[in-house]
């Protein structure tokens, strides 16, 4: 964690933010202890989100190695250059990581793709944790894969059966993220870059912006010439 400075915000237009927040910072508290969990509430939280895509990436480094000429000596060839990774011909990696909070420890799948599908399968590894009589709760944003809709209720209808009760957070701000840390509180403010100040509008006095970019040119020297001419005209 560093210290941060945050001069701007951009505040949720979410209409049910306050009951979003309330409730998350709610079973956050049941799960530090700090509250009693009430009739219907669950007793075991998990903070869920997804990061990704995951690639290898190659990174600088430094060793000692024989100075060579040309292709060098093979017995001792020079080390390999890093091997560029424009192409991804086996695809790419989603981690789906989920924070338990009251046992403090880290889940995490790594899986091909990040879809519904998956979803609920990491969600039923989640609920294969505790017994099917514990209610168990998951803080996770509002990503597509995470919601039901008209045509696919897998979500809704797998927590109702399940026993668990899934926490949307508000739209456009932050909560705990396994791969943000394991924070158990809300940041309700969102950090936003600065952009630089608005150039003024071009006058028609102003010159081409070619004209502008082009280096000074050199202006002649106009008394060397006057002074020759003046020596021509005398002698003649």
């Amino acid at each position: 964690m560093s210290f941060q400075v945050i001069k701007t915000f951009k505040a949720s237009n979410d209409p049910d933010y306050e009951a979003k927040k309330n409730r998350v910072l709610e079973l956050y508290d049941i799960a530090d202890g700090k509250a009693p969990p009430g009739p219907g509430d669950p007793t075991v939280v998990f903070c869920m989100d997804e990061f990704g895509p995951l690639n290898l990436q190659p990174h600088p480094g430094k060793q000692w190695a024989p100075s060579a000429a040309g292709k060098g000596d093979p017995a001792a060839p020079r080390r390999r250059r890093r091997r560029a990774t424009y192409t991804r011909p086996h695809g790419v990696r989603h981690l789906l990581a989920a924070y338990d909070l009251g046992r403090d420890r880290l889940y995490g799948h790594v899986k091909v793709r990040k879809g519904r599908t998956e979803f609920l399968a990491f969600c039923r590894y989640l609920r294969s944790l505790y017994p099917p009589d514990v209610r168990i709760a998951i803080v996770l944003d509002n990503f597509s894969p995470h919601l039901s809709t008209r045509k696919d209720q897998r979500v809704s209808e797998w927590a109702e059966a399940n026993n668990v009760e899934f926490a949307y957070s508000a739209v456009l701000r932050i909560l705990a993220e396994p791969d943000r840390g394991p924070v158990h509180r809300a940041a309700v403010l969102r950090p936003r870059r600065h952009r630089p100040p608005l150039t003024p509008r071009a006058s028609p006095d102003d010159p081409p912006l070619h004209r502008v970019a082009e280096p000074p040119r050199r202006q002649p020297d106009t008394s060397r010439a006057c002074e020759t001419r003046k020596r021509c005209l005398t002698r003649h």
